[in-house]
């Protein structure tokens, strides 16, 4: 037996010499490989890291193959040399050895394998790790290298920028300087010798008061001539400062910088993607062709996310903002929600009552943000829904009884009067109010043409094609040639102006453009146009010594549309005053204002008669197309734009825009100041100028309304204000007047949906209340027999009439709530 273990200790000393030596050379060798694919990495990462796997895959399959080999050879030697030695008594012992010694032995083995696997694989780990590293480092090295490349361009470019604009005020101080110095004593003087003469002048009187009174009379005028130049002045460069902001401003000096740093900053690319594909939609909603291809890729835009610049989606979910009262609509939706549900027609009675009148919660207020390109909040679109399904739903046969149909009828005219009219106000503008056709088209096309217009100057010329036509006839006569179609010129050449400038002192003959207008409209009447048209069309004219009058079928039923338009573009310097002419009964033509009073351009006194409309026609909504050149720059300027960036360059783009409004304001300031002083001269009679009172009527009125529509004016229309337009300029004219009204269909239709609702509302509800008042009288009955049939139209005369003995006779025509509800 001890024999025999000896034997067992031999075997197993020699295997583990072998086993000891051979993983020597093992490790010698993996140690050798090892120094190898460091030397690699050095050379090429990429191939290393390969080469590293596929050597590491073979060493690991060669050396469990070996091993698996030693271990059925050390097994076949041990159980060869146990057999001859072992004797058959001691088998079991043997064989319980032997199956110990194995298990142990693949233990060993395992453990080893396991381990030799685990450094294989921290290696690897750290080798990558490494290689990764190496990789970041030079990525952060370029990025750091362009960065500063492009700081570098960048502070050049601020150190040139600010080096010229220095030399410029340094050469104007310089000059300044040296006119100063030439013309500083010379003027001195003259003032000195001025303010002589008027002491002396003032003087002259005899008695102490009244030499006092005109020294001081004088002295304040000085003030206030002094304060009104300075503050014209001020008003001018702040426009100028603007309108330099906007064309010169250095756009392509963070372009660059912001698609380089998009370029290294996002790796996957997809916010770089998102701009891209931005910039491709804006640029096809440019060129779209039609309102229904407009709206589909304003939708795609209004998709985008908001750090692409876009976000109109998301602006639109978010319920909460400052503009409105966000609790209150909500609130007030849901009432009507539940008062519809459970059929309670008082309870949505009240509602209406409530909510039917103009910047209800501030929601006027929110239609003005511009923070996507379609339509507004969701809060809002669904708080209108449910105001048009509430008076749909008061007004249904379904649900109206037939005691209840006067009150019901009276409630929705209540309501409507509340609510009030929309009015589409036409500015003045030379030969830039053709832009107005394009605006009318879209609005006729959509549907959403409101039945009170008005035109001042340019925009009479339109208004005067809207009062007497109809829809159909309208958009069949807004084409390129309608500036052409008579053969007649609206302007005439420029040698001829200049010639005629030097002769008569007005650059154009009230006369030719008399004939111009007579070919186009004829004679026609407002009371016949309203006939023809059924819109409420007004021409703003301004009479005698300046003050604003509004010409229409209600106040001059009588009066010639064409001469109403040759008054209100007379303007002083372009044309004489032009007489207002009207129909006599016989159907002479007479003179419409006494002897010696004139008329002339409507811009002068009141661009937009706002107020006017509000009297006649119960108007509190106001959609104005503004094409004026003095304005159009400056108010688009004002406007928000789309969008509501995030990054950095956004938000410089944001604060240019908020520099722009505190010009803005400053430019309000001032023109508050211009207007005060020339109230403070005229209050008191101190100064009694006609220029005077013009200026006040210029600068003090509102050229704006609740949606203004601006087209973009190019330095070619401000060339051809005085042009006669061809067919190609109205081509021009209608397209982009056309495609500038598209911004604004959504958020017109908004506003327009109740006020339709609701005339439609008193069209059925009267109509079936005609109904009912028939049944009753064939019928006898107490349902409707005693009450109060709607009131039905009647026709007022109005003092022009009755003065110029013309009886107004127009139907469905009159200053009375129910008429105004019936058209």
């Amino acid at each position: 037996m001890k024999r025999n273990e000896s034997s067992w200790n031999a075997i197993d000393d020699e295997d583990e010499e072998e086993d000891s030596d051979k993983e020597k050379e093992e490790d010698a060798a993996r140690g050798r490989e090892d120094d190898d694919d460091d030397a690699m990495i050095e050379e090429e990462d990429q191939r290393e890291l390969e080469e590293e796997r596929r050597t590491e895959t073979t060493t690991t399959s060669s050396k469990t193959n070996m091993k698996r080999e030693n271990s059925s050879n050390h097994l076949l030697k041990y159980l060869k040399k146990s057999i001859s030695t072992i004797d058959l008594p001691d088998l079991p012992d043997l064989a319980f050895e032997a199956s110990k010694e194995l298990i142990e032995d693949v233990r060993m083995r395992m453990t080893t394998l396991l381990s030799t696997s685990s450094e294989n694989a921290s290696r690897l780990i750290a080798r990558m790790s490494q290689s990764m590293q190496s990789r970041l480092n030079l990525g952060y090295e370029l990025y750091k290298t362009n960065w500063t490349r492009e700081n570098r361009k960048v502070t050049l470019f601020l150190v040139a920028f600010t080096f010229a604009a220095l030399i410029l005020v340094l050469f104007w101080l310089f000059v300044l300087y040296l006119a100063w110095k030439e013309l500083g004593r010379w003027l001195t003087s003259k003032v000195v010798i001025a303010i002589s003469a008027i002491i002396g002048s003032a003087v002259a009187p005899p008695l102490f008061p009244n030499i006092f009174a005109h020294v001081l009379a004088f002295a304040l005028i000085g003030m206030e001539l002094f304060s009104l130049t300075l503050n014209l002045i001020l008003l001018g460069g702040v426009h100028l400062i603007v309108f330099a902001n906007r064309v010169l401003s250095l756009k392509w000096f963070f372009v660059s910088r912001l698609e380089k740093s998009s370029l290294l900053v996002n790796a996957a690319g997809s916010k770089t993607k998102a701009t891209t594909n931005r910039v491709q939609l804006i640029e096809k909603l440019r060129v779209a062709k039609d309102y229904k291809e407009w709206l589909d890729i304003a939708l795609q835009l209004d998709a985008l996310p908001v750090d692409t610049g876009e976000g109109g989606n998301d602006w639109k979910r978010d319920e909460t903002s400052d503009a409105y009262d966000y609790a209150l609509v909500r609130g007030y939706a849901e009432t009507m929600i539940a008062a519809r549900e459970r059929k309670d027609v008082n309870a949505i009675g009240l509602a209406l009552r409530t909510v039917l009148h103009r910047n209800f919660a501030g929601l006027d207020r929110l239609m003005k943000l511009q923070h996507s390109r379609v339509g507004t909040k969701l809060l809002a679109t669904r708080f209108k829904d449910e105001t048009v399904r509430a008076i749909e739903f008061i007004s249904s046969d379904e649900y109206c009884e037939d005691e209840d149909v006067v009150d019901t009828l009276k409630l929705v005219r209540e309501a409507h009067r509340s609510l009030g009219r929309t009015g589409l106000c036409l500015s003045g503008g030379g030969a830039l109010a053709m832009y107005h056709f394009g605006v009318i088209r879209c609005l006729l096309e959509e549907g959403l043409c409101p039945l009170v217009v008005s035109g001042t100057s340019g925009g009479s010329i339109v208004a005067a094609f809207i009062s007497m036509l109809s829809e159909e006839d309208l958009l069949g006569t807004i084409k390129d040639d309608i500036s052409v179609r008579h053969g007649v010129r609206w302007f005439p050449p420029v040698w001829k102006m200049i010639a005629h400038f030097l002769q008569h002192g007005v650059l154009m003959s009230e006369v030719d453009f008399g004939n111009t207008t007579k070919k186009y409209f004829g004679d026609i009447t407002f009371e016949e146009a309203y006939a023809i048209s059924k819109r409420h069309v007004s021409i703003q004219v301004s009479v005698g010594s300046g003050h604003g009058f509004v010409l229409n079928h209600v106040t001059s039923p009588r009066a010639l549309v064409r001469t109403a338009v040759c008054a209100s573009c007379a303007l002083p310097g372009l044309m004489r005053p032009s007489p207002i002419l009207c129909k006599a009964s016989d159907g002479s033509l007479e003179s419409f204002h006494p002897p010696g009073v004139s008329s002339f351009d409507g811009t002068i006194t009141q661009d937009i008669p706002a107020a006017r409309l509000t009297e006649l026609f119960n108007c509190n909504n106001f959609i104005v197309s503004q094409v004026n050149p003095h304005l159009n720059f400056v108010l688009h300027l004002a406007e928000e734009s789309h969008g509501r960036r995030r990054s950095t360059y956004a938000e410089r783009g944001k604060n240019r825009r908020a520099a722009v409004t505190k010009l803005l304001r400053v430019a309000n300031f001032l023109l508050l100041n211009i207007k005060y002083s020339i109230q403070k001269l005229l209050e008191v009679d101190l100064l009694n100028l006609r220029i005077l009172r013009t200026l006040q009527g210029i600068l003090v009125q509102d050229f704006q309304g609740h949606i203004t529509v601006l087209p973009s004016l190019t330095f070619k229309d401000y060339c051809s204000i005085g042009a006669q337009p061809s067919e190609q300029d109205m081509h021009r004219f209608i397209r982009r007047g056309t495609q500038t009204t598209w911004a604004h269909i959504e958020t017109i239709r908004h506003t327009m949906e109740v006020e339709t609702a609701l005339k439609k509302a008193t069209a059925r509800l009267t109509a079936r209340a005609k109904t009912l008042k028939r049944a009753a009288k064939k019928t006898p009955g107490p349902s409707l027999a005693n009450a109060t049939p709607p009131a039905k139209v009647r026709v007022l005369s109005t003092s022009n009439s009755s003065r110029n003995n013309t009886p107004v006779a127009s139907p469905r025509v009159g200053l009375e709530d129910d008429m105004m509800l019936h058209d």
